[in-house]
């Protein structure tokens, strides 16, 4: 009797690793699979915008071809600031 007690235990330790080894390894999958998920999202919206940065460089060159941007002579740390072109600032 205390042997098929003791038999009884063992197998219901083992079903109990075993039902956590398959978990793991489903967790595992499912953690590589959405890793990978992300990884392509991430590759498709980093492509999406370079694409909608070139377009927006190759449409900002052909609306100004050669031209210099404004200087700021009152205070060249700010970026709103633009009073004076550099060719205006020639002398």
């Amino acid at each position: 009797m205390a042997t098929t007690l003791k038999n009884a235990q063992q197998r219901a330790t083992m079903a109990a690793k075993e039902e956590r080894a398959r978990d793991a390894a489903l967790a595992m999958q499912e953690y590589e699979a959405e890793k990978l998920a992300i990884g392509i999202k991430t590759a498709r919206l980093r492509a999406l915008r370079l694409a909608k940065e070139a377009e927006s460089n190759e449409r900002t060159k052909r609306k100004n071809p050669g031209t210099i941007p404004p200087v700021c002579t009152e205070n060249p740390i700010r970026i709103d600031c633009v009073t004076e072109s550099p060719k205006r600032q020639q002398r």
